[in-house]
């Protein structure tokens, strides 16, 4: 049997359901009731799980297909397309702000805050690249009764390397920031394996790549919906794990605090710089 856009449908559901529920662990549990501070890494991981909370019914809207209008049709393809860019940028935008969380030294956030603009930028690159294809190109795939556009060879090569560069960057980011802290070679060993997690988004990012590349349609639409909510999901990690292989010590060094606030400097990291704990100069 075929898989159809009625598959892409329930698999966005599900898919979504966990991403959600990671990330609302990461705002809620972690976040706001035990530090009761966020920051930018916060904001934009809470961005990404509203776009990918608007994702989802536009998924639903596709797979109508002939039950909803023309217009509706075409709509709902570009509502996914944005949303699934909107999603997995936002959430990597959401790793590089959690490692300028744990920056120590000027001259890294300052390099990161670069990382930051080059990571929008790819976004907007992407965003614009589809509706440059999708509507200067061949615009039949509109008359269709399940409309999605082909996005073609130069989407793939374009997504491929953007995600491939952006990922590779957010598992040397890290490494570059931990020389700097003095912690044991096990604590440092599970560190740079949390962050290292961006590769899975990657390999994801690859797979969904080369069905746009070889096999566009339902299939390709299935596998954007795990590589969205994996990154969403993988954007967490940082926080979450971390938190936990260090909780005795954060309990120990962070004492009562009461109040609600908006900052850099409150997470697991910001712990280890009092912890440890030594900084090496710049």
């Amino acid at each position: 049997m075929a898989i159809g856009l009625d598959e892409f449908k329930y698999s966005s559901l599900a898919l979504f359901l966990v991403a959600a529920t990671v990330t609302m662990v990461r705002l809620i549990l972690f976040r706001f009731m035990r530090q009761r501070q966020w920051w930018w890494d916060d904001f934009f991981a809470f961005l990404g799980l509203l776009c990918l909370t608007t994702f989802v019914p536009g998924a639903f809207l596709m797979g109508e297909g002939p039950n909803i209008p023309r217009d509706l049709r075409i709509a709902a393809f570009y509502i996914v397309g944005f949303f699934f860019y909107s999603t997995i940028w936002s959430a990597r935008l959401s790793i590089v702000f959690t490692v300028i969380r744990i920056a120590p030294w000027p001259s890294q956030i300052r390099v990161l805050l670069g990382v930051a603009v080059f990571f929008f930028l790819q976004w907007i690159l992407l965003v614009t690249q589809m509706f440059w294809v999708c509507e200067k190109g061949n615009n039949s795939w509109k008359n269709k009764k399940y409309a999605q556009c082909v996005l073609g060879e130069a989407v793939g090569i374009t997504q491929v390397a953007t995600e491939t560069v952006s990922d590779l960057i957010l598992v040397v980011a890290p490494l570059w920031i931990l020389r700097d802290i003095r912690i044991s070679s096990g604590l440092r060993i599970r560190l740079i394996a949390v962050f290292s997690c961006s590769l899975i988004t990657t390999m994801a990012g690859l797979a969904h790549a080369i069905l746009v590349l070889k096999m566009p349609g339902a299939l390709e639409a299935i596998m954007g919906a795990v590589e969205n909510c994996v990154a969403l999901s993988v954007c967490n990690l940082p926080v979450l794990v971390p938190a936990l292989i260090i909780r005795e010590e954060q309990d120990k060094f962070e004492g009562t605090r009461t109040g609600f606030s908006f900052g850099r400097q409150t997470t697991f990291l910001s712990t280890l710089n009092t912890v440890h704990m030594h900084v090496e100069p710049d």
